[in-house]
Protein backbone atom coordinates (compact mmCIF):
# COMPACT_ATOMS: atom_id res chain seq x y z
CA UNK A 1 0.00 0.00 0.00
CA UNK A 2 1.32 3.44 -0.85
CA UNK A 3 0.01 7.09 0.04
CA UNK A 4 -1.16 8.98 -3.15
CA UNK A 5 -2.75 12.20 -1.41
CA UNK A 6 -1.79 13.43 2.13
CA UNK A 7 -3.77 16.48 2.96
CA UNK A 8 -3.67 18.39 6.21
CA UNK A 9 -5.10 21.73 7.54
CA UNK A 10 -3.80 23.42 10.80
CA UNK A 11 -0.65 21.38 11.89
CA UNK A 12 1.94 23.43 12.89
CA UNK A 13 3.15 25.41 9.88
CA UNK A 14 1.11 23.39 7.56
CA UNK A 15 -2.44 25.88 7.39
CA UNK A 16 -3.27 24.10 4.18
CA UNK A 17 -1.20 22.19 2.27
CA UNK A 18 -1.23 18.88 -0.26
CA UNK A 19 1.55 16.36 -0.85
CA UNK A 20 1.55 14.05 -3.28
CA UNK A 21 4.16 11.78 -3.32
CA UNK A 22 5.80 9.05 -5.61
CA UNK A 23 7.95 6.15 -4.88
CA UNK A 24 10.95 7.97 -4.39
CA UNK A 25 10.73 11.73 -3.12
CA UNK A 26 13.00 14.22 -1.85
CA UNK A 27 11.66 17.16 -0.47
CA UNK A 28 13.64 20.28 -0.92
CA UNK A 29 13.45 23.82 0.65
CA UNK A 30 15.14 26.50 3.01
CA UNK A 31 14.98 26.55 6.58
CA UNK A 32 11.38 27.16 8.04
CA UNK A 33 10.12 26.04 5.35
CA UNK A 34 8.23 22.96 6.95
CA UNK A 35 9.89 19.84 5.53
CA UNK A 36 10.37 18.53 9.00
CA UNK A 37 6.66 19.53 9.94
CA UNK A 38 5.71 17.26 7.35
CA UNK A 39 7.91 14.57 8.75
CA UNK A 40 6.14 15.55 12.18
CA UNK A 41 2.90 15.19 10.76
CA UNK A 42 3.83 11.29 9.69
CA UNK A 43 5.13 10.59 12.92
CA UNK A 44 1.99 11.84 14.48
CA UNK A 45 -0.36 9.71 12.62
CA UNK A 46 2.22 6.61 12.99
CA UNK A 47 1.37 7.54 16.53
CA UNK A 48 -2.25 8.03 16.29
CA UNK A 49 -2.47 4.63 14.17
CA UNK A 50 -0.79 2.77 17.07
CA UNK A 51 -2.93 4.31 19.99
CA UNK A 52 -0.46 7.07 21.28
CA UNK A 53 -1.92 9.90 19.88
CA UNK A 54 -2.57 11.50 23.17
CA UNK A 55 1.09 10.85 23.90
CA UNK A 56 2.70 12.36 20.89
CA UNK A 57 0.26 15.79 21.72
CA UNK A 58 1.54 16.00 25.17
CA UNK A 59 5.41 15.50 24.55
CA UNK A 60 4.80 17.72 22.08
CA UNK A 61 3.82 20.14 24.16
CA UNK A 62 -0.19 20.29 24.18
CA UNK A 63 -2.42 20.57 21.49
CA UNK A 64 -1.30 24.23 21.72
CA UNK A 65 2.02 23.67 20.36
CA UNK A 66 0.77 21.37 17.06
CA UNK A 67 -2.16 23.26 15.88
CA UNK A 68 -0.98 25.98 13.22
CA UNK A 69 -0.02 29.08 14.68
CA UNK A 70 -3.25 31.43 13.63
CA UNK A 71 -5.47 28.49 13.73
CA UNK A 72 -8.28 30.52 15.74
CA UNK A 73 -10.54 27.49 15.43
CA UNK A 74 -7.97 25.06 17.17
CA UNK A 75 -8.18 22.61 14.92
CA UNK A 76 -6.46 19.88 13.00
CA UNK A 77 -7.72 18.84 9.83
CA UNK A 78 -5.95 15.43 8.09
CA UNK A 79 -7.08 13.24 5.11
CA UNK A 80 -4.95 10.39 4.05
CA UNK A 81 -5.43 8.49 0.44
CA UNK A 82 -3.88 5.23 -0.29
CA UNK A 83 -3.63 2.86 -2.69
CA UNK A 84 -2.74 -1.12 -2.76
CA UNK A 85 -3.41 -3.23 -5.44
CA UNK A 86 -4.03 -7.35 -4.90
CA UNK A 87 -5.13 -9.96 -6.64
CA UNK A 88 -7.97 -11.77 -5.97
CA UNK A 89 -8.92 -15.21 -7.33
CA UNK A 90 -8.74 -14.30 -11.29
CA UNK A 91 -8.66 -10.86 -11.28
CA UNK A 92 -6.88 -7.99 -9.54
CA UNK A 93 -8.10 -5.38 -7.55
CA UNK A 94 -7.66 -1.65 -7.04
CA UNK A 95 -8.34 -0.91 -3.55
CA UNK A 96 -8.60 2.98 -2.48
CA UNK A 97 -8.79 3.88 1.02
CA UNK A 98 -9.97 7.47 2.44
CA UNK A 99 -9.03 7.88 5.67
CA UNK A 100 -9.46 11.53 7.80
CA UNK A 101 -9.90 13.31 10.57
CA UNK A 102 -10.22 16.15 12.80
CA UNK A 103 -8.65 16.84 15.88
CA UNK A 104 -10.24 20.18 17.92
CA UNK A 105 -8.39 21.68 21.10
CA UNK A 106 -10.45 21.78 24.01
CA UNK A 107 -10.93 25.89 24.99
CA UNK A 108 -6.97 26.99 25.34
CA UNK A 109 -6.08 23.79 26.96
CA UNK A 110 -3.44 21.65 25.94
CA UNK A 111 -6.44 18.58 26.05
CA UNK A 112 -7.83 18.13 22.17
CA UNK A 113 -10.32 15.35 21.34
CA UNK A 114 -10.99 13.41 18.23
CA UNK A 115 -13.97 15.30 17.00
CA UNK A 116 -14.21 13.87 13.54
CA UNK A 117 -13.03 10.36 11.83
CA UNK A 118 -13.92 8.19 8.62
CA UNK A 119 -12.77 5.51 6.86
CA UNK A 120 -13.78 4.78 3.74
CA UNK A 121 -12.88 2.02 0.80
CA UNK A 122 -13.51 1.96 -3.03
CA UNK A 123 -12.72 -1.40 -4.67
CA UNK A 124 -12.09 -1.92 -8.77
CA UNK A 125 -11.70 -4.98 -9.97
CA UNK A 126 -10.29 -5.84 -13.82
CA UNK A 127 -13.71 -7.10 -14.72
CA UNK A 128 -15.26 -3.42 -14.02
CA UNK A 129 -16.83 -4.34 -11.21
CA UNK A 130 -16.42 -1.53 -8.48
CA UNK A 131 -18.05 -1.10 -4.67
CA UNK A 132 -17.48 1.42 -2.04
CA UNK A 133 -18.26 1.24 1.72
CA UNK A 134 -17.56 3.07 4.62
CA UNK A 135 -15.79 1.68 7.19
CA UNK A 136 -16.49 3.58 10.19
CA UNK A 137 -17.22 7.14 11.30
CA UNK A 138 -17.38 9.25 14.18
CA UNK A 139 -19.17 13.42 14.43
CA UNK A 140 -19.34 14.75 17.46
CA UNK A 141 -21.31 17.83 17.47
CA UNK A 142 -20.77 18.59 21.36
CA UNK A 143 -17.03 18.90 22.45
CA UNK A 144 -16.80 16.53 25.61
CA UNK A 145 -12.67 15.74 25.54
CA UNK A 146 -13.85 12.11 26.33
CA UNK A 147 -12.00 10.66 22.79
CA UNK A 148 -8.66 11.30 22.64
CA UNK A 149 -7.51 7.99 20.69
CA UNK A 150 -8.47 7.36 16.88
CA UNK A 151 -11.13 5.03 15.91
CA UNK A 152 -8.57 3.53 13.64
CA UNK A 153 -6.39 2.20 16.39
CA UNK A 154 -8.93 -0.19 18.12
CA UNK A 155 -8.42 -2.15 14.50
CA UNK A 156 -5.49 -3.51 16.79
CA UNK A 157 -7.30 -5.80 18.77
CA UNK A 158 -8.21 -9.41 17.88
CA UNK A 159 -12.18 -8.00 18.21
CA UNK A 160 -11.84 -5.88 15.57
CA UNK A 161 -15.05 -4.31 14.60
CA UNK A 162 -14.16 -3.10 11.87
CA UNK A 163 -12.85 -5.64 9.30
CA UNK A 164 -10.70 -3.68 6.38
CA UNK A 165 -9.61 -0.93 8.68
CA UNK A 166 -6.93 -3.23 9.90
CA UNK A 167 -5.33 -2.86 6.47
CA UNK A 168 -5.06 0.47 7.38
CA UNK A 169 -3.98 0.61 10.85
CA UNK A 170 -1.08 -1.67 9.93
CA UNK A 171 -0.30 0.85 7.22
CA UNK A 172 -0.23 4.43 9.04
CA UNK A 173 0.83 2.35 11.96
CA UNK A 174 4.37 0.87 10.38
CA UNK A 175 5.36 4.14 8.92
CA UNK A 176 9.04 4.33 9.60
CA UNK A 177 10.16 8.05 10.41
CA UNK A 178 13.73 8.97 11.41
CA UNK A 179 14.36 12.67 12.44
CA UNK A 180 16.42 12.51 15.57
CA UNK A 181 19.19 10.01 15.05
CA UNK A 182 21.83 10.77 17.99
CA UNK A 183 25.76 9.50 18.00
CA UNK A 184 26.29 11.66 21.08
CA UNK A 185 29.06 9.69 22.83
CA UNK A 186 25.76 9.01 25.87
CA UNK A 187 22.94 7.83 22.98
CA UNK A 188 22.55 3.90 23.33
CA UNK A 189 23.73 3.17 19.94
CA UNK A 190 27.12 3.40 21.16
CA UNK A 191 26.58 1.23 24.01
CA UNK A 192 25.87 -2.74 24.50
CA UNK A 193 21.73 -3.88 23.97
CA UNK A 194 19.81 -6.32 25.60
CA UNK A 195 19.51 -8.81 22.40
CA UNK A 196 15.77 -9.03 22.14
CA UNK A 197 13.93 -9.22 18.89
CA UNK A 198 14.12 -5.91 17.32
CA UNK A 199 12.80 -5.95 13.23
CA UNK A 200 11.88 -2.06 13.96
CA UNK A 201 14.18 0.64 13.79
CA UNK A 202 13.71 3.01 16.19
CA UNK A 203 13.66 6.95 14.75
CA UNK A 204 17.11 8.06 16.89
CA UNK A 205 18.90 4.87 16.16
CA UNK A 206 19.01 3.43 20.07
CA UNK A 207 18.34 -0.12 18.93
CA UNK A 208 20.57 -0.26 15.80
CA UNK A 209 22.49 -3.15 17.44
CA UNK A 210 19.61 -5.43 18.26
CA UNK A 211 17.73 -4.49 14.91
CA UNK A 212 20.85 -5.78 12.85
CA UNK A 213 20.99 -8.75 14.83
CA UNK A 214 17.42 -9.72 14.71
CA UNK A 215 17.26 -9.19 11.35
CA UNK A 216 21.08 -10.87 9.98
CA UNK A 217 20.14 -13.62 11.91
CA UNK A 218 16.49 -13.99 9.71
CA UNK A 219 18.17 -13.20 6.49
CA UNK A 220 21.83 -12.99 4.99
CA UNK A 221 20.56 -10.25 2.44
CA UNK A 222 21.00 -7.46 4.78
CA UNK A 223 24.57 -8.01 6.17
CA UNK A 224 25.47 -8.79 2.53
CA UNK A 225 23.98 -5.41 1.84
CA UNK A 226 25.53 -3.30 4.65
CA UNK A 227 29.12 -4.87 3.35
CA UNK A 228 28.55 -3.96 0.26
CA UNK A 229 28.27 -0.23 1.43
CA UNK A 230 30.35 -0.30 3.73
CA UNK A 231 33.26 -1.74 1.30
CA UNK A 232 32.13 1.19 -1.02
CA UNK A 233 32.35 4.06 1.27
CA UNK A 234 35.59 2.45 3.21
CA UNK A 235 37.31 1.02 0.66
CA UNK A 236 39.84 -2.10 1.64
CA UNK A 237 40.28 -0.66 5.11
CA UNK A 238 36.50 -2.25 6.08
CA UNK A 239 36.66 -5.89 6.96
CA UNK A 240 33.54 -6.85 8.61
CA UNK A 241 30.36 -5.46 10.81
CA UNK A 242 30.54 -7.55 14.17
CA UNK A 243 26.96 -7.42 16.25
CA UNK A 244 29.29 -9.34 19.13
CA UNK A 245 27.85 -10.70 22.61
CA UNK A 246 29.45 -8.21 25.45
CA UNK A 247 27.85 -9.65 28.89
CA UNK A 248 24.54 -11.67 29.46
CA UNK A 249 22.19 -11.60 26.99
CA UNK A 250 23.36 -7.94 25.60
CA UNK A 251 25.44 -7.49 22.37
CA UNK A 252 26.94 -4.58 20.97
CA UNK A 253 28.24 -3.23 17.44
CA UNK A 254 31.73 -3.21 16.50
CA UNK A 255 33.85 -2.88 12.78
CA UNK A 256 36.49 -4.48 12.37
CA UNK A 257 39.04 -2.25 10.27
CA UNK A 258 41.95 -4.17 8.17
CA UNK A 259 44.59 -1.27 9.80
CA UNK A 260 43.58 -2.11 13.01
CA UNK A 261 44.79 -5.38 15.40
CA UNK A 262 41.22 -4.79 17.75
CA UNK A 263 37.91 -4.71 17.02
CA UNK A 264 36.52 -1.23 16.54
CA UNK A 265 33.22 -1.07 19.31
CA UNK A 266 30.46 1.19 18.35
CA UNK A 267 31.61 3.51 21.14
CA UNK A 268 35.19 4.42 19.36
CA UNK A 269 32.86 4.88 15.90
CA UNK A 270 32.84 8.09 14.38
CA UNK A 271 29.48 10.13 14.28
CA UNK A 272 29.76 10.01 10.24
CA UNK A 273 30.39 6.04 10.16
CA UNK A 274 27.25 5.51 12.88
CA UNK A 275 24.83 7.53 10.75
CA UNK A 276 25.99 5.96 7.51
CA UNK A 277 25.31 2.56 9.26
CA UNK A 278 21.64 3.48 10.21
CA UNK A 279 20.84 4.97 6.59
CA UNK A 280 21.96 1.91 5.23
CA UNK A 281 20.02 -0.21 7.75
CA UNK A 282 16.77 1.28 7.21
CA UNK A 283 16.64 1.66 3.22
CA UNK A 284 18.25 -2.39 2.90
CA UNK A 285 15.69 -3.97 5.08
CA UNK A 286 14.56 -6.61 2.78
CA UNK A 287 11.05 -6.34 4.69
CA UNK A 288 10.84 -2.63 4.98
CA UNK A 289 7.95 -0.65 6.57
CA UNK A 290 4.93 0.78 3.90
CA UNK A 291 6.76 3.96 3.97
CA UNK A 292 10.63 5.82 4.93
CA UNK A 293 10.59 9.39 6.04
CA UNK A 294 14.25 10.69 6.75
CA UNK A 295 14.80 13.67 7.82
CA UNK A 296 18.50 15.46 6.09
CA UNK A 297 20.31 11.94 5.86
CA UNK A 298 23.90 13.96 4.46
CA UNK A 299 24.36 15.36 7.79
CA UNK A 300 27.12 14.11 9.05
CA UNK A 301 28.14 12.29 6.26
CA UNK A 302 30.92 12.26 3.79
CA UNK A 303 30.61 13.49 0.15
CA UNK A 304 31.86 10.66 -1.08
CA UNK A 305 29.15 8.32 0.89
CA UNK A 306 26.11 10.82 -1.33
CA UNK A 307 25.88 8.14 -4.33
CA UNK A 308 25.90 5.07 -2.24
CA UNK A 309 23.00 6.61 0.37
CA UNK A 310 21.15 7.46 -3.22
CA UNK A 311 21.78 3.87 -4.76
CA UNK A 312 20.07 2.62 -1.63
CA UNK A 313 17.04 4.98 -1.15
CA UNK A 314 16.18 3.99 -5.09
CA UNK A 315 16.38 -0.05 -4.26
CA UNK A 316 14.08 0.81 -1.36
CA UNK A 317 11.47 2.84 -3.44
CA UNK A 318 11.14 -0.43 -5.60
CA UNK A 319 9.38 -2.03 -2.39
CA UNK A 320 8.11 0.42 -0.45
CA UNK A 321 7.82 4.99 -1.05
CA UNK A 322 10.80 6.60 0.39
CA UNK A 323 10.89 10.11 1.46
CA UNK A 324 14.27 12.09 2.13
CA UNK A 325 14.22 16.13 2.90
CA UNK A 326 17.69 17.56 2.33
CA UNK A 327 19.46 21.22 2.42
CA UNK A 328 22.65 19.90 0.28
CA UNK A 329 22.63 20.41 -3.23
CA UNK A 330 25.66 17.71 -3.40
CA UNK A 331 23.30 14.93 -2.05
CA UNK A 332 20.52 15.93 -4.33
CA UNK A 333 23.04 15.35 -7.19
CA UNK A 334 23.21 12.20 -6.01
CA UNK A 335 19.74 11.47 -7.43
CA UNK A 336 20.16 13.18 -11.11
CA UNK A 337 20.52 9.92 -13.12
CA UNK A 338 17.04 9.00 -11.51
CA UNK A 339 15.09 11.15 -12.55
CA UNK A 340 12.52 9.16 -14.40
CA UNK A 341 11.92 7.76 -11.10
CA UNK A 342 12.40 10.45 -8.88
CA UNK A 343 9.46 12.78 -7.37
CA UNK A 344 11.02 16.48 -6.58
CA UNK A 345 8.79 18.19 -3.92
CA UNK A 346 9.59 22.34 -3.12
CA UNK A 347 8.43 23.38 0.40
CA UNK A 348 7.78 26.84 0.92
CA UNK A 349 6.16 29.09 3.31
CA UNK A 350 6.13 32.57 1.62
CA UNK A 351 3.63 33.66 4.21
CA UNK A 352 4.57 31.68 7.48
CA UNK A 353 2.05 29.07 5.60
CA UNK A 354 3.45 25.84 3.72
CA UNK A 355 3.34 24.90 0.34
CA UNK A 356 4.42 22.19 -1.17
CA UNK A 357 4.91 21.43 -4.92
CA UNK A 358 5.68 18.46 -6.86
CA UNK A 359 8.22 19.00 -9.68
CA UNK A 360 8.56 15.31 -11.92
CA UNK A 361 7.72 14.02 -15.37
CA UNK A 362 8.64 16.24 -18.77
CA UNK A 363 9.17 18.88 -16.79
CA UNK A 364 12.22 17.84 -14.89
CA UNK A 365 13.53 15.84 -17.27
CA UNK A 366 13.81 18.59 -19.33
CA UNK A 367 16.21 20.71 -16.96
CA UNK A 368 18.31 17.42 -16.61
CA UNK A 369 19.38 17.26 -19.58
CA UNK A 370 21.49 20.32 -19.04
CA UNK A 371 21.83 20.80 -16.15
CA UNK A 372 22.38 18.59 -12.58
CA UNK A 373 19.55 18.61 -9.76
CA UNK A 374 22.49 20.23 -7.45
CA UNK A 375 22.89 23.12 -9.49
CA UNK A 376 19.78 23.73 -10.33
CA UNK A 377 18.70 23.79 -6.47
CA UNK A 378 21.63 26.51 -6.32
CA UNK A 379 20.52 28.62 -8.95
CA UNK A 380 16.75 28.61 -7.66
CA UNK A 381 15.89 27.04 -11.24
CA UNK A 382 13.82 24.08 -9.07
CA UNK A 383 11.95 26.47 -7.27
CA UNK A 384 10.93 28.52 -10.24
CA UNK A 385 9.53 25.06 -12.01
CA UNK A 386 7.40 23.74 -8.89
Amino acid sequence: MSIIRLEVKGFRSLRDAVWEPGALNILIGPNAGGKSNLLKLLEMLQQSAEGRLKDYVMASGGMGAVVCDGAHDGRIGVRVLAYRPFEDGEHWVDRAYDHALELRRVGRSAEYQVAVETLSADYKRDDNREAARQLFARKLDVPDGAHTETLLSLARHPLDPFGDANDMRAFEGSWAVYQGFRSDPDCAIRGASIAAHHDRLEGDGANLATYLHTLTAESRTLKDDVDSAMSAAFGEEYEELLIRPVASQRVELAIRWRSRRNVAPAAELSDGTLRFLFLIAALANPEPPPLIAIDEPELGLHPSMFSIVAEFAAEASSRTQVGLTTHSPEFLDAFTDLGDRLTVTVVEAPAGATVLRNVSGESLDHWLKEYRLGEMFRSGTLEGLA
